[in-house]
């Protein structure tokens, strides 16, 4: 939903038009914005998302740069993953590799 948001759209737009920044400075900081905003809410589940919106950034970020790595590998499967924040992306590929569980330090 929020890579069809078209004020996220305008932000990185209007960045790389009026202020001649990289695609790559226009998204981080588009989405570390909204970010910021989701932070700053007096909603437990809605700062939450902060995390989730920094993950998509740094997602599109690696595939608009063509670096588009697995974040887990085919060795994974039955595994239990320690990390010390878990993201989304970071869960979609590791139940895909058939992980079993996680072991989280924080989020």
């Amino acid at each position: 939903m929020l890579l069809q948001d078209p004020s996220l759209r305008q932000k990185v737009v209007t960045a790389i038009r009026k202020r001649g920044i990289s695609v790559d400075t226009a998204v981080c900081e588009a989405f570390a914005e909204f970010a910021a905003i989701f932070d700053s809410s007096d909603n437990d589940v809605i700062r939450e998302r902060a995390a989730d919106c920094r993950d998509l950034g740094q997602q599109l970020r690696r595939e608009l740069a063509g670096e588009a790595e697995p974040l887990c590998s085919d060795d994974t499967a039955g595994a239990i993953l320690v990390t010390d924040e878990l993201m989304p992306s970071f869960v979609l590929q590791a139940w895909e590799h058939k992980a079993e569980g996680f072991a989280v330090s924080q989020g």
